[in-house]
């Protein structure tokens, strides 16, 4: 019998008792079978197995292998006659005996252990083949006009302040992008340094509203 896919047998056990007591099938066609025990293996035309009983719908018969159980086809079997009986029970022995002692002999073979394969073998870091690229300046804050060359530094139009300290520095930067388009709202234009120091005074000097 070929096995297909085995969950291997613990203990090898004796098929050959009271085998003669049984009554057998024979396999019409090759099938495929699952034991009670889960393994799934390969019944091949002409395999007899010791009959234990049909299912409620009598399409299905349940067989044996030494101490395990499946299910079979009731249209892939025929009985054995009582005649071929000590013929059937001696086939059924041999091929059990030798299908545990397989599958015995599988389950003490090493296994060999497959390295483990790094989750970065093979992985290229393509950023690094690339040529720098030249740093673009933040647009998120409009850059300021350029002032003109006689103008003093209170009408030059006012520019961004870059944060004082790297942590709160984002911080700061939303504000000062706050204070600028507060700014151009109220006046109407990019603000002057004039205009956002005014703008930032009538800020402070709001009143707070605390509602409880």
């Amino acid at each position: 019998m070929k096995t297909v896919t085995l969950i291997l047998l613990t203990l090898f056990i004796t098929v050959a008792a009271h085998a003669a007591d049984e009554i057998y099938v024979t396999t019409l066609a090759d099938a495929q079978a699952t034991l009670s025990n889960g393994a799934t293996f390969t019944m091949e035309k002409g395999d007899f197995y010791p009959f234990i009983g049909y299912d409620p719908s009598q399409t299905l018969v349940q067989l044996k292998l030494g101490s395990l159980t499946f299910w079979a086809r009731k249209s892939n079997i025929s009985f054995v006659s009582e005649a071929d009986t000590p013929t059937a029970a001696k086939k059924y022995i041999s091929d059990a005996t030798k299908f545990f002692a397989e599958s015995k002999s599988a389950e003490e073979q090493p296994q060999v252990q497959q390295p483990k394969r790094s989750p970065f073998q093979g992985f290229r870091n393509t950023a690094l083949d690339r040529p720098a690229q030249p740093t673009v300046p933040d647009q998120r804050i409009q850059t300021s006009p350029a002032a003109p060359a006689n103008a003093d530094s209170g009408s030059a139009p006012y520019v961004p302040r870059p944060p004082t300290k790297a942590v709160g520095g984002y911080a700061e930067r939303k504000a000062e992008e706050a204070d600028i388009k507060a700014a151009i709202k109220l006046y109407g234009h990019w603000p002057s340094n004039n205009e956002m120091i005014e703008y930032r005074k009538t800020k402070l000097l709001r009143p707070t509203i605390i509602v409880y």
